[in-house]
């Protein structure tokens, strides 16, 4: 049996009188799109709000430069600022392929009084 979490969105109608309501996956999937949204959009890509965004792939061209130690709690502040009702939130970077330009982040991540318990893996490479 799937479970529901909560009302969707726009406000549709069902057949007896209530409304259609989202299931916990494509819950767990809106969290993940958001995610990576403010993964992959570039600070200033997004005109509304020009602090927005980590933008992942400015990081593949200076892989053996760059310092990575603040990148993790860049990301965990991003998603604590723009995905609010998360409750927990763990951010972990694999390196280990750098030399061939590419590098992944792991966000895992809990929500609220149901306590859904998932994560995202993001793959940047060239």
């Amino acid at each position: 049996m799937e479970k529901t979490v909560t009302v969707r969105w726009p406000f549709k109608q069902d057949d007896n009188g209530g409304f259609d309501s989202i299931s916990e996956a494509e819950f767990v999937d809106a969290i993940k799109f958001s995610i990576k949204n403010v993964l992959l959009t570039n600070p200033g890509e997004k005109i509304s709000d020009p602090l927005f965004g980590i933008g992942l792939r400015k990081y593949l061209f200076s892989l053996s430069t760059e310092d990575f130690s603040s990148l993790k709690g860049d990301i965990r502040r991003q998603i604590i600022k723009y995905i609010a009702y998360l409750t927990k939130i763990n951010v972990s970077l694999d390196l280990t392929q750098i030399d061939y330009n590419r590098f992944a982040v792991r966000v895992s991540f809990e929500v609220g009084p149901k306590q859904i318990k998932d994560f995202l893996d993001v793959v940047v490479s060239v």
